[in-house]
């Protein structure tokens, strides 16, 4: 056990509220990066069961910046399957310390453990995208169609389906040959015609390259959207994991549909220039129970980092 970042709280019962302090542990890295995602495992006390919980990530007594459930992950080399939740970090999260609270389903009652965390700050870039007066409405005009896109599509980011275990290992680039465009995390202000601007944070990578370019699948998993969008124009997602999605927006033609079953490297779309794009790009995007992170790392590293819990 000499490599684990781990928290034990001893056992408590708290007869009013059946609130179970008991003693667990949290294995995990004791820092995480701005934008970047973060496996995180527990293991119940002796005597003790689990049959579900959640994780936050939390400062003091302010808001929850990130919030994901656990799910049973069985991976080849481990005695037991094991409790495990993917966490996104956003990427604009402060410097600092924080708490990671996890609130566990128990056979007694609720089992509380917690751990500090470390955030680390990382340099975005920044840059000003001046638009034109279409690229402009997309984004300003009050649009009911638009506003029901963006409503189902935050619906289909915070499901979470705890047998949606298709891909654990590294994902696979949507592109062989690419040109960045706009980085991850990017500080962006809007310029609109009319001379006002906007500030947004760009949630994923653009890299541009030849209209009708084949876009590849990062990994295994479902689609669970292909349709055409105001805003990211034709649109796919794809689940990974349970809370975990890859995102592909701007494409020329879908080459998938809604409930697809797609292999890593199958092709989902090409490269194109829909909606809200200045030039032929692809968007690339990754949400963990929601919040944005940087896909790039996972290229080279598994989304699951079941090491933490055999070191």
């Amino acid at each position: 056990m000499s490599g684990w970042r781990k928290t034990v709280l001893a056992g408590l019962f708290l007869l009013g509220t059946h609130v179970l302090l008991s003693a667990g542990v949290i294995i995990c890295r004791d820092y995480a990066e701005q934008g970047k995602g973060m496996t995180v495992f527990v293991t119940p006390g002796e005597g003790e069961a689990f049959s579900g919980g959640e994780i936050s990530l939390s400062r003091g007594d302010t808001r929850v910046f990130s919030r994901s459930r656990f799910f049973l992950y069985p991976a080849e080399g481990m005695a037991e399957p094991v409790w495990c939740a993917l966490l996104g970090i956003p990427s604009d999260l402060e410097e600092g310390t924080y708490t990671l609270d996890c609130r566990m389903d128990g056979s007694g009652g609720i089992v509380i453990m917690e751990k500090r965390l470390g955030i680390t700050p990382l340099e975005y870039p920044s840059e000003v995208l001046a638009l034109n007066t279409e690229l402009t409405d997309i984004r300003t005009k009050e649009d009911p169609e638009k506003t029901s896109q963006a409503q189902k599509l935050w619906s289909v980011l915070a499901s979470f389906d705890r047998e949606s275990r298709f891909t654990t290992g590294s994902l696979v680039s949507p592109m062989d040959d690419y040109r960045i465009t706009t980085d991850f995390g990017c500080r962006r202000i809007y310029r609109y015609n009319d001379g006002s601007e906007a500030k947004s944070l760009h949630n994923g990578w653009d890299w541009a390259a030849p209209t009708g370019t084949p876009v590849k699948a990062a990994g295994r998993g479902r689609i669970v959207m292909a349709e055409k969008r105001i805003v990211t124009g034709n649109t796919v997602m794809l689940e990974l994991l349970p809370g975990v999605f890859v995102l592909y927006y701007h494409l020329d033609e879908l080459k998938c549909r809604e409930g697809d079953m797609v292999e890593p490297g199958q092709i989902v779309g090409t490269l194109g220039m829909t909606g809200l794009a200045t030039g032929p790009h692809l968007h690339w995007e990754m949400r963990i129970s929601r919040v944005a992170v940087d896909p790039m790392p996972f290229l080279d590293t598994n989304l699951i980092d079941k090491s933490l819990y055999m070191e």
